[in-house]
């Protein structure tokens, strides 16, 4: 997780406000890993095991809390606030944290943002809870024949 925080981060990038909804599509998109959850009530954590359906408000949430504990072990004092987002495309505010994002990170975000919403705005945060998993990689939908029973029934 450190690792990919620092590849994310570019010291002559600009100062950017970033939602952890974005940091959260981020890490899905280069990792093509859910996230990170909680194991116990005793702060120790994995990643997801994908074994349960993708909830993606409780992903956040998780994630948020990953995070936060995480930039407490260096800064004790940090609170999370809650501000609008650098990224245009936001027009509601969110929880996130100020950082300087690598440009190229940032471009495959807004990419990959414009490929889910097109050119709507996120005006509420649970427009971003209805989203699937980010992956850079198009779904192959599979094809259903259109005659016959077995149309009903998944046997292969």
């Amino acid at each position: 997780m450190l690792a990919w925080l620092q590849a994310i981060h570019s010291p002559t990038a600009p100062l950017k406000w970033i939602s952890w909804y974005e940091l959260l599509f981020l890490f899905q998109l280069q990792t093509g890993e859910w996230g990170i959850q909680s194991t116990s009530s005793h702060n120790t954590w994995q990643l997801y095991t994908k074994v349960q359906e993708y909830d993606m408000h409780q992903t956040c949430r998780s994630w948020a809390a990953f995070l936060l504990q995480l930039i407490r072990l260096v800064l004790p004092g940090f609170k999370a606030e809650h501000n609008r987002p650098s990224n245009s495309r936001f027009t509601c505010w969110a929880m996130g944290v100020m950082m300087r994002i690598a440009p190229d990170a940032d471009a495959l975000l807004h990419s990959w943002l414009q490929s889910q919403l097109g050119t709507r705005q996120i005006v509420k945060v649970t427009q971003l809870q209805q989203l699937p998993v980010a992956t850079a990689e198009t779904p192959v939908e599979e094809r259903t024949s259109k005659v016959g029973l077995h149309r009903f029934w998944n046997l292969g």
